[in-house]
């Protein structure tokens, strides 16, 4: 009995720990690269390609439209080992998937929270730090989209950190011009 009552206070010890607040709130790089899940393994991998790691671990506050994993698998291959192997590339997609300012799309009057501007009703287009545009749209459920692309169910929420927000992708979104590239 009393080892049962020693591993389970190991247990609680080790979830406490587990789930103990960071000694500072996290930003988007330490979310990207070190987060909770390997849900961004290879946009990390990208992101260190493109040479803007320290972009997203900086005081600039930006949102991050992020593909999942998941949505890495829908990319052809060889698409997909040229984002990873080439830092042009590499930098001009993740150029196109940083918004500057921390966008709050939970609901219908999206706002900007680094402007302090509400947005109003939507779509919207916005510019990436590329100069590309993003068309932003939230449906009645409160669920944002990214030229049509709608985060995976289960990452409806945004992450809110140091630094800006992180919505996870379902797809990979690709701006026209970096698609022919990518062929």
């Amino acid at each position: 009995m009393k080892l049962k009552a020693l591993i389970a206070t190991i247990w609680c010890l080790a979830a406490s720990a587990a789930f103990a607040q960071p000694s500072h709130p996290p930003d988007i790089a330490e979310i990207v690269s070190h987060g909770p899940i390997p849900m961004f393994a290879t946009f990390s991998s990208i992101l260190h390609t493109a040479g803007m790691d320290e972009t997203v671990a900086g005081r600039e506050v930006y949102t991050l439209l992020a593909p999942t994993e998941d949505a890495f698998k829908l990319l052809p291959a060889k698409a997909l080992a040229k984002l990873k192997s080439d830092p042009k590339l590499a930098k001009e997609f993740i150029s196109d998937l940083l918004l500057p300012g921390a966008y709050d799309l939970s609901s219908k009057s999206m706002s900007w929270a680094a402007g302090g501007k509400a947005l109003g009703n939507g779509p919207h287009k916005l510019k990436s730090i590329s100069g590309s545009t993003v068309v932003v749209a939230v449906a009645a459920d409160g669920t944002p989209s990214f030229n049509g692309i709608a985060p995976p169910a289960e990452w409806k929420t945004p992450w809110n950190l140091t630094n800006g927000r992180i919505y996870a992708l379902s797809k990979v979104l690709l701006q026209p011009r970096l698609a022919k590239k990518l062929k």
